[in-house]
């Protein structure tokens, strides 16, 4: 039977907080009767919440409009939040590199550092992103009390305290508690989440963008994994493990999974580890040397350089990225008809190929339940190598502006 929680003062004080927050965030510029109409709250807690905000130098009014001629008065004064008034952090240790930015309230990247993946020993990877993000700031020339914190976008699943309970990089990180160790070394406070449910906290708060309220963010890399956003809220599941869309069978008694060793996993057949592993076969044949030719390392060829290959036409190339696009098809056209979320993000460097979206889209409009593709938003996300660690950052401004979490706690 379920437990129902009721609500007191303090409780609803913060909620209203949250939402008047969350609503300047998204809305702005805009002013406080609207914010009342749109919150269902009283004026006098607009107001109050406003001033709060002005006086911590997060929040500005704007310049009063004229009317228009044949109205009475000045327009209403609308609000904002002050996009340089704090800053926030974010990395992504991902599998092909490390990406770290700093950016503004609204996103803007003022700074930016690359380097090479982490490697097995997650106490190194803390001491070399705290010496990153020292340099990041010293360079930006932003004090550090200006920093809301750091967000951390993480292949694999972490519990709430920030300990990674799974890694989908390097087993040796399991149980390693990265929040709490990173927020010692660069004593700010931290935020871990798994690194694709950043990218889909990144679309949300970006509001540049018309996002529909719930919507499936579907990352295709080492790994592939999905995460469905309902109402600006992440669905995560009651245990680790929501949105391993990676490991749904795709094929009965198929391909051996090279990340859980099960039997017909979607990843053993169109994840890049997949494309690499079958374009290194292709390469080793003597109908393969193009190929060879167009990989630094035949043994391990990326999927920038399949697609080079596949663009050039070199013989099988196309075979093996046609078959992992219609895979990703099928797969996605059962997360749509099991879920129909009103938009779904495809982000894949498969997916930088006009051929193979087309194909994408076909593959998906051909086995939806409701064969219509106009009921289901689908729109590819373009390449970004810093898309992690600006989702992490935006993770962190949704934690610490958003939710105004308690920014004397080091670990969030």
């Amino acid at each position: 039977m379920p437990v129902y929680q009721g609500n007191n003062m303090p409780k609803v004080k913060k909620q209203n907080e949250e939402a008047i927050r969350a609503a300047i965030y998204r809305y702005g510029p805009v002013s406080r009767s609207s914010l009342a109409l749109l919150l269902a709250l009283t004026p006098p807690t607009i107001t109050t919440n406003v001033q709060a905000l002005i006086g911590e130098g997060l929040v500005r009014e704007l310049p009063a409009e004229a009317a228009q001629p044949g109205s009475m008065g000045r327009r209403p004064i609308d609000i904002d939040f002050i996009p340089d008034a704090a800053y926030a952090l974010g990395c992504e240790p991902g599998p092909y590199h490390t990406g770290l930015c700093l950016t503004d309230l609204r996103g803007r990247v003022v700074g930016e550092q690359v380097w090479e993946p982490a490697g097995a020993d997650c106490g190194e990877l803390v001491r070399e992103l705290s010496r990153r993000v020292d340099d990041l700031v010293r360079n930006s020339r932003i004090s550090q009390k200006k920093i809301l914190g750091l967000g951390i976008g993480v292949p694999g699943f972490l519990d709430g305290d920030g300990t990674i309970l799974r890694s989908g990089i390097h087993a040796g990180w399991n149980g390693y508690p990265l929040a709490r160790d990173v927020a010692e070394a660069v004593g700010m406070p931290v935020v871990a989440e798994n690194n694709v449910h950043v990218r889909a906290v990144r679309e949300v708060m970006d509001t540049t963008r018309d996002r529909a309220d719930s919507f499936a963010y579907f990352y295709v890399s080492r790994g592939i994994g999905c995460t469905l956003m309902a109402r600006s809220g992440l669905l995560t599941g009651e245990i680790t493990g929501a949105g391993e869309a990676g490991h749904m069978v795709m094929e009965r008694g198929g391909e051996i999974c090279p990340t859980c060793g099960n039997n017909g996993c979607l990843e053993a057949y169109a994840s890049d580890r997949a494309i690499g592993r079958k374009c290194a076969a292709l390469a080793g044949t003597e109908a393969g040397a193009v190929l060879r030719r167009l990989c630094r390392n035949p043994e391990a060829p990326t999927v920038e350089e399949a697609l080079a290959a596949q663009a050039a036409g070199v013989p099988g190339v196309d075979e093996i990225l046609r078959t992992a696009v219609e895979y990703l098809g099928i797969a996605l056209a059962n997360i749509i008809n099991f879920i129909s979320p009103a938009q779904v993000l495809v982000d894949s460097a498969l997916m930088q190929s006009e051929a193979n979206r087309r194909l994408m889209r076909e593959t998906v409009s051909r086995n939806l339940l409701a064969s219509d593709m106009l009921e289901v938003g689908l729109e590819f996300i373009e390449a970004d190598a810093l898309g992690g660690a600006k989702g992490a950052a935006a993770l962190a401004i949704r934690e610490y502006l958003i939710h105004n979490s308690r920014r004397d706690s080091a670990v969030k």
